[in-house]
């Protein structure tokens, strides 16, 4: 019976396009790397949560998002988040829909 409902909540994950949470020791939220392309990320990794932020387009908005997603990737034992909707915020020219920003949170091996 037990693996007649695990298998319906996968089922049910998979429908719905939930992503379980995998948890790890947490680590210090400042080590949290911020990747801004799957590229950049040396080595192999695995997808810890996935974090999505909708808000108004201002840059310290956006800056006080990422802090929080490295806080909660940290606290899930995360050491890495890899941020989409939004380009590297040091390169002044980019441009950024700053309203949708989504972060996978990444436990690089």
């Amino acid at each position: 019976m037990f693996k007649n409902l695990v298998m319906i909540f996968v089922i049910v994950c998979m429908v719905i396009g939930c992503v379980p949470e995998m948890r790890f020791a947490p680590v210090s939220w400042e080590n949290v790397k911020v990747y801004y392309d799957e590229a950049d990320v040396k080595g192999k990794f695995e997808t810890v949560a996935t974090f999505r932020y909708e808000g108004e387009a201002i840059e310290a908005i956006a800056e006080k998002q990422i802090e929080k997603m490295k806080k909660r990737a940290a606290e899930l034992g995360a050491n890495g988040i890899i941020v989409t909707g939004m380009k590297d915020p040091d390169d002044l020219d980019a441009v950024v829909d700053e309203s949708k920003i989504q972060a996978v949170a990444i436990r690089v091996k």
